[in-house]
């Protein structure tokens, strides 16, 4: 019984319980401190990483901000000068493109103890376009810090805009840049005429003569300037500041055209319709041969090797505009026709050959002309509506010849208007020679809608657009 009783008493006895208790407790405590502080580092790491992957995206946004400033200020101050190319040649040297160029120090503030880093590179956008006198650029921003970064881009334009005060040039009937000659046979200008020269004998004028206009020469001018002032109705020369003459960009490559087969067409009516541009390798219409084109309410252009019309005839059919490109030969005669009258403002030939251009024997072109380099003849009755623009050395009209020209700009040129040749508009020239009872009837041209001139100037502009939001790459 004794014992029974000390067994039963140490059986009761809980002396000990409350230390294990607390020891429980203790490492339950211990380890929900050390999860929660865990937990609060992790999140603190965390925090940082999100905090620095925040910053990065900020300082790649403020490298775009100081890149763009950066351009505004150096592209704006860059002298667009006259030739579009040449512009943008100087301004992408400018721009550094596809160069990777660090932002300078001390831009970004340091973050977490560390400098940031940020760089920018720009280059041509998918939709770069060389001919285009709008060019559209990528640029990309890189932000960084310590081991992170992220990278944004944003898009952007420079425009270059002609600002070619060519219609100062066309406020007389005929202005030459050396020498004005109407020698023989009473030819007349019926306008005002001027040159830059202050030569001796840069107007020669015979003795039935007719300007009825003013006549400018150059500066400092002498009383020599002009030759033989008995001529009917020459007016005292009035001395000017010489006009400078403007170069017009001839594109520099052709637009790219899906390859069609020849036209070789000796009768009927041959139909086309452009859904896109064409190339074709020769275009012969024959007599009686008729080709329609329907551009529909679009502009298209039309890629040909050799365009021969000894009696064919081209229509446009729709409201758009269509550009040729000739490269090598360019021929009209009999009583071939390209375009209608009443759509002269939807042609424009381009010509790169070095063979003459001849269209005589009573042939129509409704459209304007621009020139490379090669010669020029309009005769025999030939009509041509539209300007005419060339940066050849001669072109010719003679033998009755009515043009509605409009205008006739070709700087390096000397032009020759005889045998009763008929013009209307204006004359700008090297050198221009009226003789034969020809007749130049000034009318100020409306060049509105000219593209000849959309790629240079003297005065031109420039615009840069950046109205496109930042995105992240």
């Amino acid at each position: 019984m004794k014992e029974y009783l000390s067994l039963l008493k140490r059986k009761n006895n809980q002396q000990g319980v409350a230390l294990v208790i607390v020891l429980v407790v203790l490492v339950v405590v211990s380890i929900l401190c050390l999860s929660i502080t865990a937990f609060a580092a992790n999140n603190m790491k965390w925090s940082s990483i999100e905090r620095k992957n925040q910053s990065t995206y900020y300082i790649a946004e403020s490298g775009i901000t100081y890149k763009m400033n950066e351009i505004q200020r150096t592209i704006s101050g860059l002298t667009p000068g006259s030739n579009m190319n040449q512009y943008f040649t100087n301004a992408e040297v400018l721009l550094k493109l596809d160069q990777l160029v660090s932002i300078p120090g001390g831009i970004f503030e340091d973050s977490f103890g560390q400098s940031p880093i940020g760089k920018v590179k720009i280059t041509k956008a998918s939709t770069y376009n060389s001919n285009s006198n709008t060019r559209n650029y990528l640029m990309t921003s890189i932000g960084a810090i310590d081991n992170q970064s992220r990278t944004v881009e944003k898009p952007f334009s420079i425009t270059w805009s002609s600002g070619a005060n060519v219609k100062g040039i066309l406020n007389a009937g005929v202005f030459a840049n050396e020498k004005i000659e109407m020698p023989d046979g009473g030819p007349t200008i019926n306008g005002d005429v001027g040159t830059n020269s202050s030569k001796t004998n840069s107007i020669v004028l015979g003795g039935a003569a007719n300007i009825t206009g003013n006549i400018y020469v150059g500066p400092n001018s002498k009383s020599d300037v002009v030759s033989n002032s008995t001529s009917n109705r020459i007016k005292t020369p009035v001395p000017v500041p010489e006009t400078k003459f403007i170069m017009p960009d001839f594109p520099a490559s052709n637009p790219i055209g899906v390859n069609k087969a020849s036209i070789n067409q000796s009768s009927g009516t041959t139909p086309i319709t452009m859904d896109q541009n064409f190339y074709y390798s020769s275009i012969t219409l024959a007599k009686g041969a008729t080709l329609n084109i329907n551009i529909g309410n679009v502009d298209r252009s039309i890629v040909v090797d050799q365009l021969d019309l000894p009696y064919g005839i081209i229509n446009i059919i729709g409201t758009g505009k269509l550009k040729i490109y000739v490269n090598n030969q360019f021929t009209m005669s009999s009583s071939s026709r390209i375009n209608s009258e009443d759509k002269t403002n939807q042609l424009e030939i381009f010509y790169r050959g070095t063979n003459s251009i001849n269209v005589g024997g009573n042939t129509k072109v409704y459209g304007s002309l621009f020139v490379q380099k090669a010669d020029v003849n309009i005769t025999n009755g030939a009509g041509f509506q539209g300007h005419i623009v060339s940066l050849g050395k001669n072109l010719t009209f003679s033998g009755g010849t009515v043009v509605n020209i409009r205008m006739v700009y070709a700087p390096n040129a000397t032009i020759s208007f005889s045998n009763g040749a008929n013009l209307s508009g204006a004359v700008i020239a090297n050198t221009v020679r009226v003789s034969g009872a020809s007749v130049i009837n000034y009318g100020m041209p409306n060049i509105d809608d000219l593209s000849f001139f959309e790629t240079s100037g003297q005065n031109a502009t420039v615009n840069i657009e950046s109205t496109l939001a930042v995105r992240e790459k």
